[in-house]
């Protein structure tokens, strides 16, 4: 007890001077030479080791060795602790991720294995065995992570048709990030999937219901438009001024509904991927020629003029009739939200793309609202856009129809100054390339 007592009370040893940890203490000259030492632990005392004699007095080497075993003693007492909290820490992480429902995987980039493998993947997909899985879906998401993290090295989400262990597929929501050494190579790829699959079924039926009723709607549409029509041209007898007025506004409203219902229909197309492609190599010159003969009257009411610069050795691998489609959707946005100056149409050629630029001199798109206006139904939330009227499906349609061919949309614009709109389209292969 007295040795306890007087080792608790010197001071707290430096670690940079070990004769400090060791203290010489005499319990009774008559009887015994004690030396002792504490034994720390993260800095505090754990322990006391101490050795003892009747024969003589102990020197510093002596202290100096029982210091050193004593700090022996405590590095392997911090080890253990070290080890054993790593392995309460790696219970806890199991525990959470084996009680997450979500599935979650790590996968070793450089091996191409699946490290981790939690009980949501089991219940998601049915196979305990990630080996099983990667069997069972070789081509699906391994590949597109791998393809999609060489690209980018952010958070990443994807939606994924993948095969379970009953041989069915699903559908999931992937998000993913890429975890990098020093050098910025990619080490491990961590994953949470979750299941989809109703959602998907659902949207797939709300999807067909559009499909069919705006499908249904287009035939007594189409017979009112051709009957307002005839009613306008006299084929049913004369009418007054009044009644014409009013037929005339009918027919502009049938008629925005038709473009209503056509948009809709290329929407649930392009949603369901039901719209065939047909790509071929075309001259984009003759594209754009063709797209401003369509407008040209249209521009010409508002006083507008539409200015093209094209190459005409430039070519497109793509579908003539979609591009033409799209390109015609941006014209005419470019006429509708320009009340004074030009039009310009320009076409070039960078890596492997054919760029066609419509520019406009109109009211332009807040920067905010540049990925916006790609969306579904989704218009920007200004008068000028009241006044033009509109489905708020163009752009979406667009994006759509391009990017489908292999292509990119991109959008430049600036408040009150105007909007460029670039169509990126693939370059057609030279015999040589093909060949090669």
């Amino acid at each position: 007890n007295d040795l306890i007592t007087q080792i608790n009370k010197t001071e707290k040893p430096s670690a940079s001077y070990m004769n400090n940890n060791v203290k010489e203490i005499y319990i009774s000259p008559n009887i015994y030479n004690i030396i002792a030492s504490p034994v720390k632990v993260n800095g505090q005392n754990v322990a006391i080791i101490y050795t003892y004699n009747k024969n003589g007095k102990y020197n510093s080497a002596d202290q100096k060795l029982l210091g050193i075993i004593a700090s022996r003693i405590s590095t392997r007492f911090e080890s253990m602790l070290f080890i054993d909290k790593i392995k309460a820490d790696n219970e806890k992480f199991e525990k959470v991720i084996n009680h997450t429902a979500d599935g979650i995987f790590v996968w070793d980039y450089a091996k191409e294995e699946i490290i981790i493998w939690n009980k949501g993947m089991t219940n998601l997909t049915g196979f305990t065995n990630p080996i099983d899985y990667i069997e069972a879906n070789p081509e699906s998401l391994m590949r597109k992570l791998k393809n999609e993290s060489i690209r980018k090295d952010d958070f990443i989400n994807l939606e994924i048709k993948l095969k379970n262990s009953e041989n069915q597929f699903i559908w999931g929501d992937i998000n993913y990030s890429t975890i990098r050494d020093s050098q910025d190579n990619i080490v491990y790829i961590v994953a949470v999937l979750r299941d989809i699959s109703k959602e998907k079924a659902m949207e797939d039926r709300n999807k067909e219901f559009i499909y069919t009723t705006t499908h249904e709607l287009r035939t007594p549409i189409t017979a009112i438009k051709g009957y307002i029509s005839m009613i306008l041209n006299g084929d049913a007898g004369e009418i007054n001024h009044k009644q014409n007025a009013y037929f005339n506004r009918v027919y502009a409203s049938t008629n925005r509904l038709v473009v209503l219902v056509e948009a809709m229909l290329k929407t649930a197309r392009i949603e369901s991927d039901s719209i065939p492609f047909s790509p071929k190599e075309f001259n984009v010159s003759k594209l754009i020629h063709d797209v401003v003969i369509d407008f040209k009257q249209k521009a010409k009411q508002k006083n507008l003029q539409i200015e093209t610069r094209s190459f005409s050795k430039i070519t497109a691998n793509a579908d003539y009739e979609l591009t033409k489609q799209a390109l015609a959707n941006l014209v005419d946005n470019a006429i509708k939200y320009t009340k004074k100056g030009v039009i310009s149409i320009n076409v070039s050629e960078k890596g492997n793309f054919a760029i066609i630029e419509v520019s406009d001199t109109g009211v332009g798109i807040p920067r905010k609202e540049h990925e916006s206006i790609f969306t579904k139904f989704y218009r920007v939330p200004n008068s000028e856009s009241v006044r033009a009227g509109g489905t708020g499906l163009g752009l979406f349609i667009v994006k759509n129809l391009i990017e489908k061919q292999g292509g990119k949309m991109k959008i430049d614009s600036t408040i009150n100054k105007g909007t460029k709109f670039s169509i990126l389209l693939p370059i057609a292969e030279s015999e040589e390339a093909s060949i090669k």
